[in-house]
């Protein structure tokens, strides 16, 4: 237990506190090192280190030293709101363990968002966070900050307003085994693009150029649309070119009773599919709704005069924008758009999207 949260324990144990008292509360990743790639960790210079966030139970990251599982030790801690991190809010974002160069040099590195600001936890229109509006590259060895960006890193500072409780997705686009490309989502429904050149010898900090792509929430309540979670990412190759198609669902995470905002599942595409240098922002005006799903089928049968020109039609009108979006409905009270939400990640597999919602049961069941 960390020592931040031994407190917590007489008064768990007295039972004597009306809110909610969060522990250890993020996800544990682990970086395992068996070098000689024989399944057991004993040869020099093997190990297993263990990352884990606190979430709501605070700013921190800590790692741990596991090699050897009898003697575990701390190995150092990432205190977020302090020195290079002041930036940190409550560690949500899960901890990726990747592969990049700096400058030249092959480094083992911990990358993750700037966290939550527990800001977000009462606003109802999209308001700008105080802290958590970052993404963080650490050494994984000793946990020093490597670069960042947003308002206590590099540009696009101007745009990232907004925390980052999802985790970062990265991708190894060339498939040299070393991360190039990130994607940050945030909660005011923004996704940013990061491209790591990984073929210079340019240290990390000039290695990096990034920017806004993507824009969908708006200044009222029922747009208040959050991010929660990366994006997925494939590369398609479509009738209207190849692009990185990029999917995620919105949804409120900490309300998920929330009746208010209008979520939806996304589907962006970010045609820049090499190393970028520019970056331009897509909103929802550059997107199309197929919530009909005329495309899909719910046109009419095949064979049918209309019904066959309506999906063409959408076709086209697909192939034509720069994504689409589906509106999420309650099916208790179907048309409304409210309620249902995304709290988890997408997938892609062989070009068909999965995603999991969720819906309150706002309504009672009528016995019937």
């Amino acid at each position: 237990i960390p020592q931040e949260l031994l407190t917590n324990l007489p008064e768990l144990m007295e039972n004597n506190r009306a809110d909610k008292t969060y522990g250890l509360d993020g996800s544990v990743v682990a970086w395992i090192n068996d070098a000689n790639k024989d399944g057991i960790i004993s040869g020099a210079g093997e190990h297993v280190y263990l990352y884990v966030g606190m979430r709501r139970g605070g700013n921190n990251i800590y790692s741990l030293d596991v090699t050897n599982r009898k003697q575990p030790k701390l190995r150092w801690v990432i205190k977020g709101g302090t020195g290079d991190y002041t930036e940190l809010g409550q560690t949500w974002s899960t901890i990726n363990v990747e592969e990049i160069k700096d400058g030249g040099t092959e480094k083992t590195v911990l990358i993750f968002g700037g966290g939550y600001d527990t800001a977000q936890d009462g606003a109802a229109v999209r308001t700008p966070d105080s802290v958590g509006r970052t993404v963080y590259i650490a050494d994984a060895d000793t946990g020093v900050r490597l670069w960042s960006a947003g308002k206590d890193g590099a540009s696009p500072a101007t745009d990232m307003e907004y925390s980052i409780p999802a985790r970062i997705k990265p991708l190894d686009i060339s498939g040299d085994g070393f991360i190039d490309r990130l994607y940050a989502a945030d909660t005011g429904g923004q996704i940013f693009r990061f491209d790591i050149n990984n073929t210079n010898t340019n240290p990390l900090a000039s290695s990096i150029t990034g920017g806004r792509i993507v824009d969908i929430a708006g200044a009222d309540a029922v747009d208040n649309r959050r991010f929660y979670y990366p994006p997925d990412v494939a590369l398609m190759d479509a009738p209207d070119g190849k692009y990185h198609a990029l999917v995620i669902a919105s949804g409120y995470r900490a309300h998920p009773l929330n009746e208010v905002i209008h979520d939806r599942i996304y589907m962006i595409k970010d045609r820049k599919t090499g190393l970028a240098t520019t970056y331009s922002t897509l909103t929802e005006a550059d997107l199309f709704d197929v919530t009909a799903n005329l495309a899909g089928g719910d046109s009419g049968a095949v064979g049918d005069a209309v019904a066959d020109a309506d999906r063409e039609a959408e076709l086209a009108n697909i192939s034509g924008a720069e994504g689409w979006y589906i509106d999420l409905d309650d099916e208790d009270n179907p048309g409304t758009g409210i309620s249902e939400k995304g709290l988890a990640e997408a997938i892609i597999i062989e070009g068909v999207d999965s995603l999991t919602t969720y819906t309150p049961n706002i309504t009672a069941p009528t016995n019937s």
